[in-house]
C-alpha cells in the first residue's frame, strides 16, 4: 500500500507543477503563488484540529525559514515553467533539489556513498544534454530555462536541508509556519507592488494546482506510515515524468532523441540519489 500510495505522491505532485506552470503562462507567476499557497494554507487550517498541538518554538522558527526558501525556489520554477520547455524546467529543478541536500552535508563534513557521488555525476551529464539546443532559435530560451531551474532546485533543496534540522516530534507544525510565511510574504510583496493578487484568468487551474500540492503531501505522509523512507522516497521522486508526459500530451513539447536521453539520466540521477 505504501508503494501505490507513494506513486500517487508523484502523480500529485508532478500534476501540481504541471498547472501551475499552464497558470503562470496566463498570470504574473506571483498571482499564481499567492492564490495556490493561500488555498493550501486554507487546507492546513481545515485539518488543524487533527494535528498534535506539542511543537517548539525553534521548530517553528526553522519551518519559517524553510518555507521562505521554498517560496523562491517556487515562484522561480513558475517562472521558468511559463517561458521554457517544461520537460527540461521539472527534471533539472528535481536533480538540483536531490543534490543540494548531498551538498550541505559535505559541507559539513558527511562524506555520502559512491552511490551519491555517481548520481551526482550522472546529474551533471544530464543537465549537459538537456541544455544543448535542438534549433538556433531555442537556444535563448533553454539557457534561461536551465539557469532558472538550476536556482529553483537550490531554493528547494534549501527547504529541506533546513526542514532536517526540526524535531521529528513538532511535525507537521513547521510546514504550517512555512506555508503561513509564505503567503505573508506574498502579502507584503504584493502590497508593495500593487498588483493584483489572484489570478482571475485561471482561478480553476490554480485551485487544481494547490489541491494536487496538497494532496501530494497527505498522500506522502500516509505513505511514510506505511512503508520505510527508501521506497517511500524512491517512487515519490518520479514527479518530473509526470509533468513530462502532460506536457507532451497537452502541450506537443518537442522531445527529441537526444533530450529524451537526457532526462533518462536525470531521472537516474535523482533515484540514485534517492536510494542511496
Amino acid at each position: 500500500m505504501g508503494s501505490v500510495l507513494a506513486v500517487l505522491t508523484a502523480c500529485l505532485y508532478g500534476s501540481g507543477d504541471f498547472l501551475g506552470g499552464i497558470a503562470s503562462r496566463r498570470n504574473s507567476a506571483l498571482q499564481v503563488l499567492f492564490a495556490s499557497q493561500t488555498i493550501g494554507a486554507l487546507g492546513l487550517f481545515v485539518a488543524l484540529p487533527f494535528f498534535q498541538p506539542l511543537f517548539r518554538w525553534s521548530d517553528i522558527a526553522i519551518g519559517a525559514a524553510a518555507g521562505a526558501c521554498g517560496l523562491v525556489g517556487l515562484g522561480l520554477f513558475y517562472r521558468c515553467l511559463a517561458k521554457g520547455p517544461m520537460s527540461v524546467v521539472a527534471s533539472i529543478s528535481a536533480l538540483t533539489a536531490a543534490i543540494v541536500p548531498i551538498s550541505w552535508d559535505l559541507i559539513l563534513g558527511n562524506v555520502p556513498s559512491v552511490k551519491v557521488f555517481l548520481g551526482m555525476g550522472l546529474g551533471l551529464a544530464a543537465i549537459v544534454l538537456v541544455s544543448m539546443r535542438s534549433s538556433e532559435g531555442e537556444t535563448k530560451t533553454l539557457i534561461s530555462s536551465v539557469a532558472g531551474a538550476l536556482a529553483a532546485g537550490l531554493g528547494f533543496g534549501m527547504f529541506f536541508s533546513i526542514l532536517s534540522y526540526v524535531g521529528s516530534d513538532s511535525a507537521p507544525w513547521p510546514i504550517v509556519s512555512g506555508r503561513l510565511t509564505a503567503v505573508l510574504i506574498l502579502v507584503v510583496v504584493s502590497t508593495i507592488r500593487s498588483n493584483e493578487m489572484m489570478p482571475k484568468k485561471s482561478l480553476p487551474i490554480v485551485v487544481g494546482c494547490a489541491a494536487c500540492d496538497t494532496g501530494a503531501n497527505l498522500t506522502l505522509l500516509l505513505a511514510l506510515g506505511q512503508d520505510s523512507l527508501a521506497p517511500v522516497a524512491l517512487l515519490s521522486s518520479l514527479y518530473p515524468v509526470t509533468t513530462i508526459v502532460l506536457a507532451r500530451l497537452f502541450l506537443g513539447e518537442d522531445l527529441y532523441p537526444r533530450r529524451v536521453i537526457g532526462l533518462v539520466v536525470a531521472l537516474s540521477s535523482v533515484l540514485l540519489i534517492a536510494t542511496a
